[in-house]
């Protein structure tokens, strides 16, 4: 076979590179999904995001985070976001992963609480925080104005603003419900429940921890719930103060979710979308965990460059902190910063070379404006 001159070498070279440092090639099409919702991007012609994909995906997006994608650029970053996920979810699949005992267990946790999302963006709808009360926020926080402008950080505290709010009116809609429903706890039970205890010692599956109207939550769901949980919550458990405190949660959160049930907020459109992109979600981790791992961890000396290189992002209202002070800090932040880079290297390679990645320019301009 004839040797490839170095010329096209080279060429062939800076197209791959092209294709990895943007993303994947580029099209003016404006094709339309098998439902007829515009495509933004297509992952190896096996996976679209469609617009009311990116804006279902957005709506999981803790508010006080939002801030991060509001621009064309954020919305960007936040597309280039999902199409990694969507590549690891296609190579999830491919592996078959979706059998593995922890996807299953991971996926029906998150399905549950997807519900009580809807119940979340519901509540949303009828939230608002005006400028003025943004402004009112700004001068009660920032004790140095001048060095710190009211423009360059007033949709940042806006959404800290609505996430509280969000935050306050969900625990009121709990408490409403929980007088509504007239749920009683039956708080002596819970304490028959020993973490690590073998099984035949606990109360029987059927016994009742929460009654109300038309309402029960049994020892057995509560036991379902703990063996879907993170090993991290798990061990939480363990701790006997905690047993009432969880005991409350985990009820209240069952009872919104019942709530939301009555409410036919799980036959809509928007919660079946909502599915979709929370199982898209649950698999790509469990595939990022299986080929990437979860535990990818900076040294001091990876710390100390980044605190150096990002210093300005440590500045809180106008002083600036020494690296000492924020080391956990600014170590948090370069593992999430080396476990992205991880994470998105592989993903290119994918992009490049099984699932051939396509976004598609003008509806991505037109609809993340």
């Amino acid at each position: 076979m004839a040797r490839m001159p170095k010329r096209m070498l080279l060429l062939a070279l800076v197209c791959w590179l092209g294709f990895v440092a943007c993303g994947g090639p580029k099209n003016t099409d404006a094709p339309v999904s098998d439902d007829g919702q515009p495509v933004l991007v297509d992952i190896g012609k096996k996976f679209q995001i469609t617009q009311p994909y990116f804006e279902m995906a957005f709506s999981r997006v803790p508010p006080a985070n939002r801030y991060q994608y509001l621009t064309p650029a954020g919305k960007r970053d936040f597309l280039e976001k999902l199409a990694i996920e969507s590549v690891y979810y296609l190579e999830g699949v491919r592996r078959r992963l979706f059998k593995a005992p922890e996807f299953k267990k991971i996926l029906d946790l998150r399905q549950y609480s997807a519900l009580n999302e809807e119940v979340r963006r519901e509540l949303l709808k009828n939230i608002t925080v005006t400028d003025e009360q943004v402004k009112a926020f700004y001068d009660q926080t920032i004790k140095h104005p001048e060095q710190v402008p009211f423009a360059d950080i007033k949709e940042k505290l806006r959404y800290q603003l609505l996430s509280k709010a969000l935050d306050d009116a969900y625990a009121a809609k709990k408490t409403e419900l929980m007088a509504q429903f007239q749920v009683k706890i039956n708080y002596e039970l819970i304490e028959k429940i020993k973490p690590g205890d073998k099984p035949e010692n606990y109360p029987a599956a059927t016994e009742a921890l929460a009654t109300g109207a038309d309402y029960t939550y049994t020892i057995g769901q509560l036991l379902k719930r703990i063996e879907e949980m993170p090993r991290d919550a798990k061990a939480k458990l363990k701790e006997t103060k905690l047993a009432r405190e969880m005991l409350e949660y985990v009820i209240g959160e069952d009872v919104v979710h019942h709530y939301a049930e009555l409410q036919g907020l799980d036959k809509t459109a928007e919660f079946e979308l909502r599915k979709k992109v929370v199982e898209v979600g649950t698999l790509s981790y469990v595939t990022r965990g299986e080929i990437v791992g979860h535990e990818i961890k900076a040294t001091i000396a990876e710390a100390k460059a980044y605190y150096d290189k990002h210093v300005k992002d440590f500045v809180s209202d106008g002083e600036t902190p020494s690296f000492e002070q924020v080391k956990d800090a600014a170590l948090a932040r370069a593992s999430d910063e080396k476990q992205e880079q991880a994470t998105r290297g592989l993903a290119q390679s994918l992009m490049a070379h099984r699932y051939p990645t396509v976004y598609f320019e003008p509806q991505i301009k037109q609809y993340l404006q």
